[in-house]
């Protein structure tokens, strides 16, 4: 133990001697933050959407089929319940929940003015306003369609009335997207200097010859691996801790969930892309084929999360491959924590695979990297 807390102690120091990283540690956070925050442009398309249909008759019928045809959704599944479908936007399995009640029809025939009521999962505010935008070109399209004509005329309608649509923004009710920015954003902070520092660290043992003295006093490969990548970890964590509070001050970002269940999250995925940081190390002879490979991963990871592009709007074979991608799994976690306060069962999938993906590459370095004993 002592041995791998001086070598943790070592490589601090080394870390705070040079005085550009020191910088580059507190100021890209900062800079990141206001910067990539207004960066991002987004094509919604393919919104899942889940239907309640309370009535069941020919003009519900042809509602729903009017909001499939449109282009803009993709129907998920259709619940009998408003709470089971509460459950489908928890689990971020639709993104649109759209009610029929009872009598639609019925009121259609007596002349009144039916309600049907929407709720649009707002975490992504520009994907609920683009959303509720589609809705009503949506409507505004069926009134004149072909589909309607025939169902006013199956359900002996004397008038032709309009449907009023009632919103619900759920999550993010301002439809405030730097809130859904900042979350994302904080990830990639992490990645980018976690990814890039651990490898060009090892990478530097190597160039000046201190690795092959590392290799030789008597430490355990484990010893080894935990003092070169315990170090990154805590600057992580202060780089992720100065993104959040340069976040609640500037932007007034509110966390919704539990900080603890933040942090849990963030040591978990810190273990993965370190250990990417170090696994990239091994396989690099110099700091400059680190650093082309380490910009490489993380120009992946970053593009391919879902950061700026939503995933469903990618083609399928690109979202079989954010699926491997571990800074997907944390965005996703961290929106859903400090955007709707979800708690440990809301994301244990994401936590599962995380820890599934930091076992795997830990267990490759283990592998791969060769000690002198």
């Amino acid at each position: 133990m002592n041995i791998t807390l001086e070598l943790i102690r070592k490589e601090l120091l080394q870390i705070f001697r040079n005085p550009l990283i020191v910088k580059v540690i507190v100021m890209a956070p900062v800079l990141q933050l206001i910067v990539l925050v207004f960066a991002a442009n987004f094509e919604i398309k393919n919104l899942n959407i889940g239907f309640i249909d309370r009535d069941n008759t020919s003009i519900s019928s042809s509602v729903k089929n009017s909001f499939v045809s449109s282009g803009y959704f993709k129907l998920k599944n259709i619940k009998k319940d408003y709470s089971e479908g509460l459950k489908e936007f928890d689990r971020e399995d639709v993104d649109i929940i759209v009610e029929i009640p009872d009598n639609f029809e019925k009121d259609f025939k007596n002349g009144l003015h039916p309600n049907m009521f929407i709720a649009v999962n707002a975490i992504n505010s520009m994907k609920a306003g683009v959303a509720s935008s589609y809705i009503s070109k949506t409507m505004a399209t069926y009134y004149k369609s072909e589909s309607f004509l025939s169902a006013s005329k199956n359900a002996n309608l004397q008038s032709i009335p309009t449907i009023d649509v009632e919103y619900s923004d759920w999550y993010n009710p301002h439809l405030d997207y730097k809130s859904y920015m900042l979350a994302g954003v904080l990830c990639a902070i992490v990645t980018i200097m976690g990814i890039l520092l651990t490898s060009l660290n090892v990478v530097r043992e190597k160039e000046i010859g201190t690795i092959e003295q590392l290799n030789v006093i008597p430490i355990t490969k484990s010893q080894f691996i935990i003092g070169k990548i315990v170090p990154f970890a805590l600057v992580g964590l202060a780089q992720f801790t100065l993104g959040i509070i340069v976040a609640i001050i500037i932007f007034n970002m509110k966390i919704e969930g539990s900080i603890v269940l933040l942090y849990v999250m963030l040591l978990v995925y810190l273990l993965v892309v370190l250990s990417v940081g170090f696994l990239i190390s091994i396989f690099s002879e110099t700091q400059s084929q680190a650093m082309f490979v380490s910009l490489f991963c993380m120009f992946i990871f970053i593009l391919m999360s879902g950061l700026f592009t939503p995933v469903e709007s990618m083609p399928d074979w690109a979202q079989y491959i954010v699926k491997l991608n571990p800074l997907s799994y944390m965005i996703e976690a961290m929106r859903m924590i400090i955007l709707k306060g979800s708690t440990f069962l809301n994301v244990i999938k994401d936590f599962s695979v995380l820890i599934g993906m930091g076992v795997l590459v830990n267990s490759m370095i283990f592998v791969f990297y060769k000690k002198v004993n």
